[in-house]
This record gives C-alpha cells, structure tokens and sequence, in this order.
C-alpha cells in the first residue's frame, strides 16, 4: 500500500521535531540588572576556575561543583576559594555514563576568570543560571577589563514592563530572542565600583 501525501508530510514534521528540538522549544526568564541579581544572591565573587566534577546527588539527579579561587569578594564572606554548585552535567553510574542537561543552566570551564552570583539554597552555593555567571575578559581594543554575560540560544528574556495592567499588576513583555547565543558586556571597574558601593551601603 502506498503512502497518501498527507502521511508523508506528517512523518517529516515528527522527524524535524526530532532532529531540531532546540528550535522548536526555549526557556523563558526574567532580565535582572547585575545589581538586581546582586541584591537577590548571598554571595557575589570574581576567580579563576581550578577544577570541575559532577556526581549524582542525594535526590538522583546530577550536579556539577566548580571550585574557583577567589580574587575579590562584593558580598559575603572572604574566602580564598570556593565551591559552587551547578544543576546538572555528565556522571557515571555503574558502569554507564548519565546527562542531566537543565536549558538556561550555567556553563563553566576550567581556566576562565567569572565573576558568580551564589544563592544559598538548603544549605548549598548554588549558581541558578546562565545570568549568574560573568565572564571577565579583556577587551581587544581598548584593553579595559570587561565582564560579559552570554545569554544561550533559544532563551526569551522577559522584561517587566514599567505601564501596569487593568488588575494593578505589571505587564510583562518579551525584551530578546534569539537562535544564536548574544551577549551583554558590561565595565568592571564599573561593575565593581557599584558593587562595592552597595555592599557600603549596607
């Protein structure tokens, strides 16, 4: 029996869904400003990534740790390093390799300076999202030091919008999209100078 037209067209939609998920679904957040963010975490740093593992935690899922020596802290506590913890990653189980990939989550890699946002959540340093991770670099042109915060692909960004709606709640509206991943760049001595001013302020 042959295939009517409509089958084949239907068979080749499920193939693209296959083929190309990440075209079809996004993650959806909230734009915070640094300082935002800053306010919101417990811990706020800038180092250098040493090393990076992940391990099936006590939940059966996946998490990965990246310790990072400390060059300057903007909020909490002093250290000369920390542990922080990333949802998801790459660990074996008897015998087998597992992937817990979480989409927004955020990407770190060994040797690269970052500036880090760190919620304590039931008792752990967590790094929530690709928003919380900065990467410093040095500008090619000016050679000013930079912190830069890569948005992935197929992430929404929302902003709130600063009109309200007839139920006194504030609306909300889709600031960025994009297939390919983008960036936002931002001073460190700026970044840092406000920092510090806030953590004064306090």
């Amino acid at each position: 029996m042959s295939r009517s037209p409509r089958f084949r067209i239907q068979s080749t939609c499920v193939l693209m869904l296959m083929l190309v998920p990440s075209l079809c679904f996004s993650s959806v957040f909230l734009h915070q400003t640094p300082e935002e963010l800053a306010a919101q975490s417990d811990l706020v740093f800038v180092g250098k990534v040493v090393s990076m593992y992940s391990s099936f935690n006590g939940e059966h899922d996946i998490n990965t740790y990246v310790k990072i020596k400390v060059y300057e802290t903007a909020k909490g506590e002093p250290r000369s390093e920390r542990l922080v913890v990333v949802p998801g990653g790459q660990a074996p189980f008897q015998g087998s390799t597992y992937r817990r990939h979480y989409h927004g989550a955020a990407a770190f890699h060994e040797g690269e300076e970052v500036m880090v946002m760190v919620k304590i959540i039931d008792g752990k340093p967590v790094v929530q999202y690709f928003g919380s991770r900065f990467l410093l670099r040095t500008n090619e042109e000016s050679g000013e030091k930079e912190f830069v915060r890569e948005v992935p692909p197929n992430v929404e960004i929302i902003e709130k919008d600063s009109s309200e709606s007839s139920d006194g709640q504030h609306t909300h509206r889709i600031s960025a999209s994009s297939a390919y991943m983008t960036q936002e760049v931002y001073s460190y001595k700026d970044m840092m100078k406000r920092l510090h001013e806030r953590k004064g302020a306090k």
